[in-house]
């Protein structure tokens, strides 16, 4: 009698535990690979660039394109910001180099600027946006000859 009643209490615990995962189902529905809250993503192609060189004798401008795949849920805006060129020979002074993208001036080591928003989600599969970049380095001639790297820093965040 006794084992008849454990396997009663049992059984009950169990069916009790199956419904409560059922009302919470119910209540919670959630829908496979869809997120629940806002989802912003953001990748960049190529990687890296090679704008060329610069010669010593005046400003150069210098260009190259990347292109920006977002897929978002949610509005969302994008800003860029540029450090200083480094290299072996050191690092070229904020002062002396000139970045545009997407034809707004952008303060080396400075504050971002603005390069896309929108107001309204991407589609599924998300949308491309082109990324031109322009650089100048003026009095090249004040630097050892050798190659510098620069970085571009995208940040995505929600809202227009």
């Amino acid at each position: 009698m006794k084992r008849s009643a454990v396997i009663c209490v049992v059984a009950v615990v169990l069916l009790g535990l199956g419904g409560v995962g059922q009302a919470r189902i119910r209540r919670r529905p959630f829908v496979a690979g869809l997120p629940v809250g806002p989802f912003i993503a953001m990748s960049i192609e190529p990687s890296g660039i090679d704008l060329g060189d610069v010669g010593r004798s005046g400003p150069d401008s210098l260009s190259g394109r990347l292109t920006a795949h977002i897929v978002a849920n949610c509005p969302y805006h994008v800003e860029a910001s540029f450090a200083p060129f480094t290299g072996k020979g050191g690092s070229i002074l904020p002062e002396h180099t000139s970045v545009v993208i997407n034809g707004r001036n952008v303060a080396v080591g400075g504050a971002p600027v603005s390069v896309t928003s929108s107001s309204k989600p991407t589609p599924v599969k998300g949308v491309d946006v082109r990324v031109d970049l322009k650089v100048a380095v003026d009095r090249a001639f004040q630097y050892r000859a050798g190659t510098y790297e620069g970085t571009v820093t995208f940040t995505i965040m929600p809202g227009p």
